[in-house]
């Protein structure tokens, strides 16, 4: 491997994503990470690492990748990597993903390996002994939100052009950005930015049931966020508060979804409930409905109260006229719902039927 190979591996895209996955944790995305020393503050001048030729422990680390001086000492040396500008930075990351034997994984897409052999290597990644936050899904995340491609299925090597990098014999053949199934992919990173869909993440029979309700969870997202994709659509909940409010709003609110967001069963439980307290012989003030619908109409028979005896005075007629309407209008609502469509009535009609 060489300075040239080094420089022609950034153009990679799955390299250009894994080596944003490593910045995430490290650093930063913008462009003054490659100025950023350990612990806040910034350096002057790229030529070289600002810590060079000093006793360096990981506390004195510096750039976007955090290199200490004595592992840039051996790497810049190993390769001829010039300076200590953002390019040669990018190389010298690819040149430690190399030691750890993990370039042919992030070729290839195998993001969980790669990510789990460069741990040892830079400690913020998903695993490593001082990452706290940055959990697989996180970092899988911004891969995809920078170009890499997830690939699962493999097939033999084409001798007559193999790829220069891969020491394997196997190639990618199905780049999963466009064949790869959106819910196991993006569904639990949406889950965790809106843990009101975590019942339709579970897995087992529950899941198998959920598959259709998932992708328009993952329609919803798309729609509501104005995104092209799921992965356009998770980048954007990430990076902007209020496309992820959009996005939950549009998705807890989702007709076809409700049954299964609605904590205790939703509209669907209740309605069992009701019916559960109404049946065999008992009166029709068991019913939970009833109750409720006697709360509601306390306040507007408190304002009938309010208009004929507390303070008549404060209402002319056509007021009044008004009101009483009103209110009338909402006990024939009420009164409708247990006399023609409450379960009650369909009890009478059932016992009718019978006789």
């Amino acid at each position: 491997m060489t300075l040239a190979d080094l420089r022609a591996l950034l153009s990679n895209a799955n390299v250009a994503a894994f080596l944003r996955v490593i910045r995430q944790g490290e650093s930063r995305q913008t462009d003054d990470a490659y100025t950023l020393l350990n612990g806040g503050g910034y350096f002057i001048g790229l030529l070289n690492h600002p810590y060079a030729g000093q006793k360096t422990p990981p506390a004195k680390a510096a750039g976007a990748y955090q290199f200490i001086a004595s592992t840039w000492g051996e790497v810049s040396r190993q390769y001829g990597i010039p300076g200590f500008g953002p390019r040669e930075q990018d190389m010298g990351a690819v040149a430690r993903i190399i030691y750890r034997q993990a370039l042919d994984d992030v070729l290839a897409g195998r993001f969980e390996s790669a990510v789990i052999k460069c741990r040892q290597e830079w400690t913020s990644l998903p695993g490593a002994a001082e990452n706290t936050h940055y959990t697989m899904d996180k970092a899988r995340a911004v891969y995809l939100q920078y170009g890499g491609s997830l690939t699962t299925v493999y097939e033999a090597a084409d001798v007559q052009n193999p790829s220069p990098f891969m020491k394997t014999e196997l190639r990618p053949t199905v780049n999963t950005r466009n064949h790869m199934d959106p819910i196991s992919i993006f569904l639990p990173i949406v889950a965790q930015l809106i843990p009101q869909i975590a019942k339709i993440v579970g897995g087992g029979e529950r899941a198998q049931q959920n598959v259709a309700v998932a992708q328009t969870v993952l329609d919803t997202v798309v729609k509501a966020t104005g995104s092209a994709n799921e992965q356009e659509a998770v980048a954007k909940m990430q990076s902007d508060p209020a496309m992820l409010k959009a996005a939950t709003e549009a998705v807890v609110t989702e007709p076809s979804v409700l049954a299964i967001l609605e904590i205790g069963g939703g509209l669907k439980a209740a309605r069992e409930a009701d019916v559960a307290a109404t049946q065999a012989d008992k009166p029709f003030w068991f019913s939970p409905a009833f109750w409720i619908s006697v709360i509601l109409l306390l306040m507007p028979f408190m304002l009938l109260a309010d208009v004929f005896y507390v303070h008549p005075e404060a209402y002319d007629g056509n007021l009044r006229t008004q009101i009483v309407t009103g209110v009338l209008a909402i006990v024939m609502i009420v009164g409708g719902y247990f006399l023609g469509s409450s379960q009650g009535s369909q009890k009478k009609d059932d016992l009718l039927a019978r006789k």
